[in-house]
This record gives C-alpha cells, structure tokens and sequence, in this order.
C-alpha cells in the first residue's frame, strides 16, 4: 500500500488507510474491506486489532467506512487494525439493535405450511 492511499478522517487523523467493507461472513468471522483506490483486502476478525467504537463483528456492517492498517501473514496482506469512520456510510450505531416492524417480518403467505 502506497502512501497516497492514506487519507484524513474528519478530524484530521491519518494513521490509518481509508475504506469501506464490502463483504462480511458472520459465521466465520470474516470480511474484506476496499481501500480507496479500489483494492480488495481480507480480515479475520479475531486477528484485528478494532479501536473507536468497534467492539464486537456484530458491530461492523457491509458498506461501513472505515480506517484500516494492513500487515502481512503466512496467507498474504490482511487487514490488522479497524477503526469506524464516523463521517459517513453507515447511520447504524455500533452495537444498536436492528428493529424491523412486525409487519415485514410477515411473510404474508399461508402456503409455506407456518402455523397461525
């Protein structure tokens, strides 16, 4: 990763490469964040250090921008550090429930065999 991939969060912070994840696998404990300049880099969540508001995977969603490090292994680059980048791309909070109305968790149809 070159230097001018770098960029300043709001407040000027520029430890971190900036980017935002595009896939994430729950089960695993997995995902891949794109930097700006469009490359694609895997984390293990496990092995990542997370600062800010990041606490838990449950806290991270696809589409979320975020400040990384990057650090190579045995299996190539891999993202090492994650920060929320709190300017934008996501509205969720870290760690707040989603709620979704009742009405569209119904599925509507009585074919399915769900019991009334």
């Amino acid at each position: 990763m070159t230097g001018d991939e770098r960029g300043g969060a709001a407040d000027g912070d520029s430890r971190y490469y900036q980017g935002q994840i595009i896939q994430l696998r729950r089960g695993s404990e997995t995902g891949v964040v794109r930097s700006s300049t469009g490359r694609e880099i895997p984390f293990v969540f496990r092995f990542v250090e997370s600062r800010g508001v990041l606490r838990r995977f449950s806290d991270l969603q696809e589409g979320m921008h975020v400040g990384f490090d990057v650090g190579w292994t045995s299996s190539g680059l891999r993202v090492t550090v994650l920060q929320a980048d709190l300017r934008g791309g996501s509205n969720r909070q870290a760690g707040a429930e989603e709620q979704v109305p009742a009405d569209e968790l119904a599925d509507g149809s009585a074919e399915d065999g769900d019991v009334e």
